[in-house]
């Protein structure tokens, strides 16, 4: 078969995080090539927990299925300036000829049919549609990694072992959410209609992915085992690992469902001075108190650090009201506004929890994070 090195290469990249991640388990370190057409060649890697399906164009039909070493071709593709042209060697040795420019390399290959089996996104997606038991939906990939962006800083990597880290979302108001032991993060998607009250848990791996994929939609499907993360070539089969269980969730709905109550006080401010102002405070913070106070003057909103040997005031200007003398964490509140474009952002104090949340004309979406207490 004949095809083009960037289209190799963007397969190969799609498979090396997941390969990277498992290389040290007891997994599959092969890929397989088997063709689809005459014009097109799968490429599926299997690391004996999640699979991945790519289809590639090629120039010249692939006229048998075989596996090769992913990590030993991965740097052979990488390190060719050319195309590629792969082909059988006619010996007593089962290897292939792997041609790139004036470069000749004789790999030896296994056969697919030692391959494991796994499960084809396309044949998930229709299984879907016939029994009617699981959910997919499209999602515009901008709004994927909007909401990636926002939501990613309070996944904590301690929340749950790294491979169960996961964003949540609800398909019902298309929130995507992510949660620590003491913040959640809140980013609300724009969609058509209801497509009902279905919620999934998708590994960050598998949003990572999703993001990178070089689609403008993402179709994300699932049942009650299975997920599937796809684009137009790239497919991602991955089992779920939550079930649907929203017990110990925090209400991840309060930033949507928020009115204006006049017994919660509520100012608005420009993020990136409160950052700024965070930014110099942090340099004279103590590493046994990370923390500031807010107190307000009328329009004034003063920012006050007092340390055992260190102390200092910031002034910005503020609208509205807020708490007074509330403390709070210098990397909450920093974090809170670190990935806001809008000029202005929401402040909302309650008894047990402050919402930092803005609607946020360049990102879709409202945008929150809640401090838990």
């Amino acid at each position: 078969m004949n095809i083009k090195r960037q289209d190799m290469l963007v397969a190969l990249n799609a498979i090396k995080p997941f390969f990277e991640k498992t290389k040290l388990m007891d997994c599959v370190t092969e890929i397989a090539f088997e063709p689809l057409s005459a014009s097109e060649v799968r490429v599926i890697y299997f690391n004996g927990v999640a699979s991945i399906n790519i289809a590639l164009p090629v120039e010249e039909p692939l006229e048998f299925g075989f596996t090769l070493k992913f990590e030993r071709f991965q740097r052979l593709v990488s390190a060719f300036n050319s195309d590629i042209k792969i082909t059988e060697v006619k010996d007593e040795n089962q290897r292939l000829l792997v041609k790139s420019g004036g470069s000749r390399y004789k790999m030896s290959y296994s056969d697919i049919d030692e391959y494991p089996d796994v499960l084809q996104a396309n044949e998930f997606i229709e299984r879907l549609k016939a029994s009617k038991q699981g959910f997919g939906m499209k999602i515009k990939k901008d709004l994927l990694k909007a909401a990636h962006m926002h939501v990613e800083p309070a996944i904590d990597k301690n929340y749950y072992k790294e491979h169960f880290r996961s964003f949540f979302i609800d398909f019902e108001s298309m929130v995507v959410f992510g949660t620590d032991t003491k913040v959640l993060n809140v980013y609300s998607l724009p969609i058509e209609g209801q497509p009902g009250g279905r919620w999934l848990a998708l590994p960050c791996k598998l949003m990572d992915a999703a993001i990178q994929l070089p689609d403008e939609k993402v179709m994300i499907a699932f049942d009650e085992s299975t997920v599937v993360i796809a684009g137009n070539r790239i497919q991602y089969v991955y089992p779920k690992f939550f079930q649907d269980d929203k017990e110990e969730i925090p209400d991840y709905r309060i930033p949507l469902e928020r009115t204006q109550k006049e017994e919660k006080p509520k100012a608005t401010l420009n993020p990136k001075t409160l950052k700024d102002r965070l930014g110099r405070i942090e340099i004279i913070t103590e590493e046994d108190y990370p923390f500031v106070t807010l107190k307000q003057e009328k329009n004034t909103l003063e920012v006050l650090y007092d340390g055992e040997s260190n102390s200092c005031v910031e002034t910005m200007p503020i609208e509205g009201n807020i708490l007074q003398n509330q403390k709070y964490s210098i990397e909450y509140l920093k974090r809170g506004v670190d990935s806001f474009t809008a000029e202005k952002v929401n402040f909302e104090e309650g008894s047990q929890r402050t919402l930092i949340s803005s609607d946020d004309e360049n990102c879709d979406g409202v945008i929150a994070r809640i401090k838990l207490d």
